[in-house]
């Protein structure tokens, strides 16, 4: 099972020394919830690599401040990072004492999301946002904005702390983090016109031109403000340019809890069982881990 951050680095030389000649590939998860949102980010890393690796919502503790939940998942090379922040309503408990202002409060808030987000953006490879509707979240321009705005105000005293380190390699050093993390955009709940008619090859398609429609917009978006620039040393992230960023889940796609996915296939007809199994996200996610271990990411160039 996963456990916090803090816990997992103490024991990680130990723990992991058997695997120190090997690649790993460094995952974290962002995602906004709806309060009784059905598509949990649990249930998807669960369900990604089979796995029991996080603890689903309806068992775990409520939280009240940003943390981060690590598992190491051997078989696939892949370190999941679980980033729990104020955004999953399903899960984060509003806890303020009433003599405390609430706008100062939820602006304390923010400031810790982005020092986690930050955090999570110089260690990853890629990053996962999971959003609760099909349009994308124009909130997110402000703090890619923020992120970009901390790490230069940082960057320095970042540089001389990893030069310092020997065992650092000298382009972590140099760059101030690990690397310039891809993030890739997933969405749920498209619009109802899609969902009820024709064929799984006719909706797929339709989730597909949508997914394309999105990307245009976000790199659009993303270039207007100068998030992603042609110099990854000086983007806070990365777009791919030849491979998909966007992915949209069908009303049958959505990965539940292991409780909730056992008793929807029990009612469900062999049709949809069918629908169900043809799980298109796991391509889609795969394709860009197998590039991060092979070529590696060429974005920004």
């Amino acid at each position: 099972m996963a456990e916090e951050i803090s816990t997992f680095l103490k024991q990680a030389l130990d723990e992991l020394s058997i695997h120190r000649e090997n690649k790993v590939c460094v995952i974290s998860i962002v995602s906004k919830s709806a309060l009784g949102e059905n598509l949990s980010k649990v249930a998807l890393l669960n369900q990604l690599v089979e796995k029991q690796m996080f603890t689903s919502y309806a068992s775990m503790k409520k939280f009240d401040n940003c943390s981060i939940e690590v598992f190491f998942d051997a078989d696939n090379q892949c370190i999941f990072l679980n980033f729990q922040s104020p955004y999953e309503l399903n899960s984060f408990e509003f806890r303020r004492a009433e003599s405390e202002n609430y706008h100062q409060w939820w602006m304390d808030k923010e400031k810790q999301v982005v020092a986690h987000l930050l955090y999570l953006f110089s260690i990853s490879q890629i990053v996962l946002f999971l959003q609760p509707t099909c349009r994308f979240d124009l909130s997110y321009l402000r703090l890619f904005r923020n992120l970009n705005y901390l790490r230069e105000k940082c960057l320095t005293s970042v540089q001389d702390i990893l030069s310092d380190i020997t065992s650092v390699p000298k382009g972590w050093s140099k760059e101030g983090r690990a690397g310039c993390p891809r993030v890739l955009f997933l969405f749920s709940r498209p619009p109802s016109f899609m969902k009820p008619d024709g064929t799984v090859e006719t909706r797929k398609g339709s989730y597909k031109k949508l997914a394309a429609c999105l990307e245009d917009q976000i790199f659009r978006l993303f270039r207007k403000s100068r998030i992603v620039t042609n110099n990854s040393s000086i983007s806070i992230c990365s777009l791919p340019s030849k491979q998909s960023f966007c992915y949209i889940f069908g009303p049958n796609e959505e990965p539940k809890e292991f409780g909730r996915e056992i008793l929807s296939n029990l009612s469900c007809s062999d049709d949809k069982k069918n629908e169900y199994e043809d799980y298109g996200f796991k391509n889609f996610f795969f394709d860009h881990v197998d590039l991060a271990f092979s070529s590696g990411f060429d974005d920004n160039a």
